[in-house]
């Protein structure tokens, strides 16, 4: 899923390509990731973050190309590998302020940003990434599922339900899991939520394997 072709323009940097080949051999996982909520300087000199031994950290939007000109959409792409690599603090300070309508001691004054939607999306998966841990509002869990809210209908979410179908396929009980919480081929983030909650709360490997590879 994290296959990256030869003919795409991020292919060309060799920052963007090393982040893409790490992510094929380290995927996500379900298990909570505690925030610091400061701003990324604060949080590059702390000790001990996993994150620091990927490559995306020292991506920056810079580092992703903008055919069309826009500020913000390179920047929400940096966030989104960021995140996938396990830089929940550095993704949220982006995302923040273009999604978030008032200031922030760690990402600033809120921005008017074209990129909205897409920010939004991953404020969502920030505060799902951060799981059982509490944060600024509650924990993880319950802000991820303030953000399904805010979410509304998201382009990516067509695709999120086709490939959970295909994971799901031959397995009884993932297949009803589909059918019951996601019907009429429209994914549906809250319930998707409560399924890893259950998954990650219940220990059960079979639906944490599902979570994780959806």
């Amino acid at each position: 899923p994290w296959g990256l072709g030869d003919g795409h323009p991020a292919a060309a940097n060799p920052k963007v390509s090393e982040v893409f080949r790490h992510l094929q051999q380290h995927p996500a996982r379900l298990s909570g990731t505690e925030m610091g909520y400061e701003v990324s300087d604060v949080m590059a000199r702390r000790k001990g973050r996993s994150f620091a031994d990927t490559p995306a950290f020292s991506l920056t939007p810079a580092d992703i190309p903008s055919p069309s000109g826009s500020e913000h959409y390179p920047s929400v792409v940096c966030a989104a590998l960021q995140l996938a690599c396990g830089g929940l603090d550095e993704c949220h300070n982006i995302i923040t302020p273009q999604s978030w309508d008032s200031p922030t001691h760690f990402g600033g004054p809120p921005v008017d940003s074209e990129a909205r939607h897409d920010a939004t999306l991953l404020h969502h998966l920030v505060h799902l990434r951060e799981g059982q841990h509490v944060g600024e509002f509650g924990t993880g869990w319950n802000n991820a599922g303030f953000w399904a809210g805010a979410l509304g209908d998201h382009p990516v979410l067509s695709q999120v339900h086709a490939a959970a179908t295909v994971l799901a396929r031959g397995n009884e009980r993932l297949e009803h899991t589909m059918a019951c919480d996601h019907p009429d081929g429209r994914f549906n983030p809250r319930k998707f939520l409560g399924l890893c909650l259950v998954a990650e709360r219940d220990g059960d490997q079979e639906l944490v394997g599902f979570c994780e590879a959806v």
